[in-house]
């Protein structure tokens, strides 16, 4: 499978509320063909808070976006999953602002 097909897979998952087993594996095979993939660590990232509880430590979804981030410093998705992250899960508004600033920036300059 190529990397826009896993990312065509996983897009359509990630807008549900809840992830299978079955996804989330598919995003860690996605992650193993494709480990540069800024797009893919954040998808999975994004995936971990929607499988079953306690299967995946929300921790392991914060080191998805800082490996999406390390591999493309201008992956918008990342930072804003980053922002969702500690806002939601470490009630730090702060440095979620700090994150939801540099996604917005980053899409700013993309539309330019």
């Amino acid at each position: 499978m190529s990397e826009a097909e896993f990312v065509q897979q996983l897009l359509v998952v990630s807008d549900d509320l809840e992830c299978s087993m079955a996804m989330s594996a598919l995003a860690d095979r996605a992650i193993l063909a494709f480990p540069k993939s800024a797009r893919l660590w954040s998808l999975r990232g994004k995936l971990i808070p929607m499988t079953p509880d306690g299967t995946i430590s929300i921790e392991d979804a914060l080191h998805c976006f800082r490996k999406a981030v390390e591999l493309d410093p201008f992956c918008a998705d990342a930072y804003e999953q980053l922002a969702d992250y500690f806002d939601g899960y470490r009630d730090d508004r702060e440095r979620a602002m700090k994150h939801y600033r540099v996604a917005e920036w980053i899409r700013s300059k993309s539309e330019s």
